[in-house]
């Protein structure tokens, strides 16, 4: 019995409070929903405007700086591989030892560190196709885990040891 009108009020209403992508998660859920069960009704639904993100690029100078004042914390490898490997957060904290091929200056993602439905810490494997990659090691990034290998005794272990609330 639910309506076009219907629908689109409780779109209205969720959006107050929801961003724009969470919207649209939930229209594709209703939608798919309608098609299966009530085949006949099409809802079209104005959906919230997608919202346009900013994204603040550092420049060379200033990734520089990160990297110099980064160096002599324990949080260096993960920002060294941020800034210079462009990995997210969770994959940084997922890198393992055995995903390190220095004979061919390369790193292997095949993983990441992600919070489930509950909470808790789990590991999971890159969210798409394209997630799992192997990328070049830039000079800084090749140094920082060389030094850290020969320190490291455990060389099955994750690299970094963090997890996600130690690098925000």
């Amino acid at each position: 019995k639910i309506t076009q009108i219907d629908l689109q009020i409780a779109i209205n209403t969720e959006a107050l409070d929801h961003s724009p992508k969470t919207i649209r998660n939930y229209n594709a859920l209703i939608t798919s929903v309608f098609s299966t069960f009530r085949p006949d009704f099409h809802p079209r639904t104005t959906l919230p405007k997608k919202e346009k993100v900013e994204i603040n690029i550092p420049t060379e100078d200033e990734v520089k700086k990160i990297l110099e004042a980064a160096k002599s914390t324990p949080h260096y490898i993960p920002v060294v591989l941020a800034a210079c490997g462009g990995m997210r957060r969770g994959e940084i904290c997922a890198l393992r030892w055995n995903d390190i091929d220095f004979a061919k200056n390369t790193l292997r993602i095949n993983s990441a560190i992600v919070l489930d439905e509950n909470n808790n810490i789990v590991e999971k494997s890159t969210k798409s196709y394209a997630g799992d990659r192997v990328i070049p090691m830039m000079p800084p990034v090749r140094s920082a885990l060389m030094e850290a290998y020969t320190e490291s005794a455990d060389h099955d272990s994750f690299i970094y040891g963090c997890t996600l609330h130690t690098i925000s």
